[in-house]
């Protein structure tokens, strides 16, 4: 079974706002792609050593979808010198394991 969209979210914040990676590194796929807000993509190793390093957090979490393959939804961002966004985020899963993570926002 996939995880929940809402343990999946607190992974994340576990890595982020704890640099607490185990989670996060277990959920993610050896192929894995984030796409960030801009659409640069960054692969498994990069994004587990941005989120262990992050200066920025998210909270606020709303879930419009999940199923065994596809989550989305929205949460806040925060980060320093940045006024706080709500930010969409949709992700995909394969074999039980996060493929795909793409946020969107303003």
């Amino acid at each position: 079974m996939t995880i929940s969209a809402i343990d999946a979210l607190n992974k994340w914040k576990n890595a982020i706002d704890n640099g607490n990676l185990a989670g996060l590194d277990n959920m993610l796929a050896d192929d894995f792609i984030f796409e960030n807000r801009a659409g640069d993509k960054d692969d498994r190793n990069t994004v587990l050593e941005w989120a262990n390093n992050a200066d920025f957090t998210c909270n606020e979490f709303i879930v419009y979808h999940e199923d065994e393959n596809v989550i989305c939804g929205r949460h806040s961002f925060e980060a320093p010198d940045e006024h706080k966004q709500q930010v969409m985020f949709f992700a995909r899963y394969e074999g039980g394991k996060c493929k795909f993570w793409k946020v969107h926002g303003s």
